[in-house]
């Protein structure tokens, strides 16, 4: 497995002790479940990347702050399309303010609801 080289990967075990998720929870975010594409799908079959450590560890925070499963499906359907990646969780410019969470793309939008914009604080 070359393509495994020079990259930091993680087996289900290693994300869930660094994370502190139970290994449960985490095989319902990384699979297929009750019809629902996975949150962060590991990159290398079994074998998660440094970016899907990241991603997992922004899931973790936002389900820890309530927002709901379909919510957070939706901003990373949503931030994936508009940064042009798989992985937008992995990304800089977001921001969470209880259970809701932002991405800086022209403007300031709440992902979970699917890019609705948000007032600036004066």
């Amino acid at each position: 497995m070359p393509e495994l080289l020079n990259h930091g990967i993680y087996d289900p075990t290693e994300v869930s002790r660094l994370l502190r998720l139970d290994p449960e929870t985490l095989a319902r975010w990384s699979t297929r479940w009750r019809r629902q594409e996975p949150l962060v799908a590991p990159t290398f079959g079994d074998i998660f990347s440094f970016y899907d450590l990241i991603s997992l560890a922004v899931v973790r925070e936002l389900w820890q702050r309530g927002v709901p499963r379909d919510e957070i499906h939706r901003g990373i359907e949503m931030l994936s399309r508009d940064f042009g990646t798989d992985r937008p969780f992995a990304h800089r410019r977001l921001a969470t303010v209880g259970r809701s969470f932002f991405a800086e793309l022209d403007e300031w939008v709440d992902a979970g609801k699917g890019g609705q914009g948000v007032f600036q604080v004066l």
